[in-house]
């Protein structure tokens, strides 16, 4: 429906979804390494949608959580804290969030009325 209202080609498939029809069926480690992979595509976009609100996905970071790991290449990293970029909508609230990986997985495992 996005394409189509701005008159662009394109398709869209589910990246990650947990509950549901069309439930995923995938790991959250390797929805986030296919989430890095395409955000740094420059083909694809990327919608959060969860309980009836949108974000734009447009970036992320990863960095050590031990101090002595603080400036490697991110390679050499072991078990890095990531982080989402996320561009809000609304004009409720400030533009960006930057939000933990691990949170935007345990929002979309909560199922209502939680």
């Amino acid at each position: 429906m996005i394409c189509k209202n701005y008159g662009v080609s394109g398709s869209s498939q589910i990246l990650f979804k947990i509950h549901g029809d069309m439930k995923t069926h995938k790991d959250p480690e390797v929805a986030l390494s296919e989430l890095k992979e395409g955000l740094r595509s420059e083909k694809k976009a990327y919608i959060y949608h969860c309980q009836g609100h949108y974000f734009l996905i447009f970036g992320y970071e990863s960095h050590s959580t031990l101090p002595v790991q603080a400036y490697s290449n991110s390679e050499e990293i072991k078990d890095p804290d990531e982080w989402i970029v996320i561009g809000e909508i609304s004009r409720l609230f400030s533009p960006f969030h930057i939000k933990k990986w691990s949170s935007i997985v345990l929002d979309l495992k909560l199922q209502y009325p939680k």
